[in-house]
């Protein structure tokens, strides 16, 4: 029997989002295709995030021509789609809800998705994040359909490290441990994102139903080209250098403290060493300036580029090694960047820090990178390493991407639990 499947996004500004679109969106898209049933896809967003605020008429304009893109796509596949704007919370950051918050979440979502449950006949869910959980969650306890839980990261922790939480103390904290307990015992499978992810989980709550489901890369999208990579290089004024490359959002400053001083630990070395950081929220590029350059980089050390969404896959062809560099934090060992993917897929040695577990082990397995101890500082010999061994890292980081975190892969796996 043929199942209706409602796959819920909740307070994420899912029609601009290269994450959800890709591990989400367009693979849920390729197993409608490919089978009978009916899928349907609900995103709960602020209204508030249906626009930037400093650049309000240019980002309604993006946007909604980015909604339109994406119900068109997702409308080919044969997969319904709404965003439904609800009216709480405001900000980005309340995205992790303190328990003030989640009476009014639930009266904003909880009654528009049983309409849509029961308007489309839905008998099974599909969730991504802790607030769409809670959401299925009660589902589940009132008509008893099931669900797959999504969680993406440690909501909690996360919570925590953006200041939201006050610690472990903290009754919002607190609330979202006890739900989180209920969420991952009710759900029928709860997916991971990496191997230290998966272990995290197995040791807490000792589930039987955990699917590892990499942040995966498309292989046709993301790929070597040499000939690409000499022509951008030229165009940016950078065929001369030695490129470390960041790509995507920094999740601190510190973070971002971290790359100007590794930065530095290799132009000591190699002197034409250049940093090229890819970010495509506009109004964060001042700030990572302003930091770098406490850091003592200056001008002619690094790059800043804001690009679209469908540029990054050339963008990424102008690095010589990719950077996934944070410091210590609370839930930072159990994450998969989907930048990792990328950067192995074009060939891109990865440098990544030594608490990041979830990259840190299918680094070393393949030899495609290395791992780095940030108060080491002094230490070039594994930067030595990679330099001498640079064809075959930059192979075995293809080889990686291929076997470990193929777009296919992705698919196959998650239609085999939906």
């Amino acid at each position: 029997m043929s199942k209706n499947i409602l796959v819920v996004t909740a307070l994420e500004r899912s029609f601009y989002s290269s994450v959800i679109e890709n591990q989400l969106l367009n693979p849920i898209g390729e197993i409608s295709k490919k089978r009978g049933g009916s899928f349907y896809y609900v995103g709960f967003i602020p209204f508030t995030f249906w626009i930037t605020r400093g650049e309000v008429f240019r980002s309604f304009k993006l946007y909604r021509q980015n909604r339109a893109k994406l119900k068109k796509r997702l409308n080919k596949a044969k997969v319904g789609c709404k965003f439904f704007p609800i009216f709480s919370p405001f900000r980005h950051i309340d995205f992790y809800l303190r328990t003030k918050w989640v009476p009014f979440f639930l009266l904003n979502t909880f009654f528009p998705l049983l309409y849509f449950i029961f308007r489309y006949r839905i008998s099974f869910l599909h969730v991504r994040n802790y607030p769409a959980g809670l959401l299925s969650y009660l589902v589940k306890k009132l008509t008893g359909i099931e669900y797959n839980f999504d969680p993406r990261d440690l909501y909690p922790e996360k919570g925590i490290e953006r200041g939201v939480f006050k610690g472990e103390g903290d009754i919002n904290y607190r609330f979202w441990k006890y739900l989180e307990k209920k969420i991952i015992k009710e759900a029928k499978w709860v997916i991971v994102t990496s191997q230290a992810f998966y272990e995290y989980m197995k040791e807490r709550f000792s589930p039987k139903n955990i699917k590892l489901l990499p942040n995966s890369v498309n292989l046709t999208i993301f790929k070597p080209n040499f000939s690409l990579k000499k022509e951008l290089r030229r165009k940016y004024n950078l065929h001369k250098k030695f490129i470390l490359l960041h790509s995507g959002a920094f999740g601190t400053q510190k973070d971002v403290n971290l790359v100007g001083r590794y930065f530095l630990k290799w132009k000591k070395k190699k002197e034409n060493s250049h940093l090229l950081i890819l970010c495509s929220t506009k109004k964060y590029l001042p700030f990572i300036k302003e930091t770098l350059q406490q850091e003592g980089l200056t001008l002619s050390d690094y790059t800043l580029i804001s690009p679209k969404f469908h540029d990054v896959p050339h963008l990424l062809l102008l690095g010589d090694v990719g950077l996934n560099l944070e410091e210590m934090a609370i839930a930072t060992p159990y994450s998969l960047a989907v930048k990792v993917g990328e950067y192995l897929a074009i060939g891109l040695p990865v440098i990544v820090t030594c608490w990041l577990k979830g990259v840190t082990h299918l680094i070393e397995k393949y030899k495609a990178g290395i791992v780095i101890q940030p108060d080491k500082m002094e230490d070039f010999t594994q930067e030595e390493w990679l330099l001498k061994n640079y064809p075959l890292i930059s192979n075995n980081a293809i080889s990686l991407a291929q076997k470990e975190l193929n777009y296919t892969q992705l698919v196959q796996k998650l239609s085999s639990i939906l």
